[in-house]
């Protein structure tokens, strides 16, 4: 007998109070919830997810959630995961890059369609651009790049720059626009 799903498993830690904090999207991939919250990073990152959520999207049941949980958390990809309070309990959401791995895990044990990706990539957009509506075109633009670059161990470009990338040229006459 599997053991049920579970929306948050228990999560040890000492009993230091946490903020509550509201996740600042909540996408939909393959018919579920997946929610994201801002990155614990104070650099430009790009949203984190609700790791139950994902593997509950993709069919997962509560061993693989616990398992998951367990490898993130105590794996060689700790610094990939944070604790949120959130208003539903404390859960555990990955860094952009682990979402992107399990969704691969996910296709390689055709755990999911093809659709799923491309899903979870719109909910992830729309996140991020709730992190960047504040910043205007172009400072959206340089935040979103930043987050590749920095994460690729880059230096970041200004907003001026991302402006610059902005201006494209216009058609030449008789080609299409």
């Amino acid at each position: 007998m599997r053991p049920p799903l579970i929306a948050h498993p228990p999560i040890t830690r000492k009993q230091t109070p946490m903020a509550i904090e509201h996740p600042i999207h909540t996408g939909t991939v393959n018919g579920h919830r997946v929610r994201f919250f801002r990155s614990p990073a104070t650099k430009p990152d790009f949203p984190w997810c609700v790791q139950n959520d994902l593997i509950i999207a993709a069919g997962g049941d509560g061993d693989m959630q616990e398992r998951f949980i367990v490898h993130m958390r105590q794996g060689p990809f700790r610094d990939q995961s944070h604790v949120y309070a959130s208003p539903d309990g404390p859960v555990v959401a990955c860094s952009h890059s682990c979402a992107q791995g399990l969704i691969g895990a996910f296709e390689q044990w055709k755990m999911v369609g093809e659709k799923f990706d491309t899903q979870y990539t719109m909910a992830a957009s729309e996140a991020l651009k709730e992190i960047t509506k504040h910043m205007g075109d172009a400072g959206g633009i340089a935040y979103a790049i930043n987050a590749v670059r920095i994460g690729k161990g880059l230096e970041p470009i200004s907003t001026e720059d991302a402006r610059k990338m902005m201006v494209f040229r216009p058609a030449d006459e008789g080609e299409d626009a």
